[in-house]
Order: C-alpha cells, then sequence, then structure tokens
C-alpha cells in the first residue's frame, strides 16, 4: 500500500504557570520575563510505502520570552519500519 498527504496544524498555548521560568512561590528568586500566549503553526507531509513510513514537518512559533530576538523555525524528521 502507497499513500502520502500533508498537514497543516495550529495550536495555542496559554501558560498559567511555570516553576521553571517565573521562580518560586515563597521567596524572590530568579525569573525570566515571558509571554502568556504562544502561537505555533506546523506544515507537514507522511508518506507510507508498505512497511516503512515518514513524515517531515516544519513549525513556526511566535515569541515565549522577551529576550527572544524573532519568532522560533524548527523542524523535524521521522521515520519508522512497521513490522
Amino acid at each position: 500500500m502507497i499513500s502520502s498527504w500533508f498537514f497543516l496544524d495550529a495550536q495555542t498555548e496559554v501558560i498559567v504557570r511555570n516553576y521553571a521560568t517565573d521562580g518560586t512561590n515563597f521567596v524572590n528568586s530568579r525569573s525570566v520575563t515571558r509571554r502568556a500566549v504562544v502561537l505555533q503553526l506546523s506544515l507537514g507531509t507522511t508518506f507510507h510505502f508498505y512497511h516503512l513510513s515518514g513524515t517531515y514537518f516544519v513549525s513556526l512559533r511566535t515569541k515565549e520570552f522577551e529576550t527572544q530576538e524573532d519568532i522560533h523555525c524548527f523542524g523535524g524528521l521521522k521515520a519508522d519500519i512497521k513490522f
């Protein structure tokens, strides 16, 4: 069986509290200024060729931290062998 398709994905993340970047609740601790809402858009393709499959995608993510210069772009490649 041979097949392939494209996909588009949009996500919105709302972060209320992140102990790793916001610091602790008990004392004044180090923290990073961040945005509470982060948007992400992904575009990719997947194919199947008998027992082999592969996926490639590219994602764009809005700034999460105030010190970031621009949006963040990243991608991924995944391969599977099914038996």
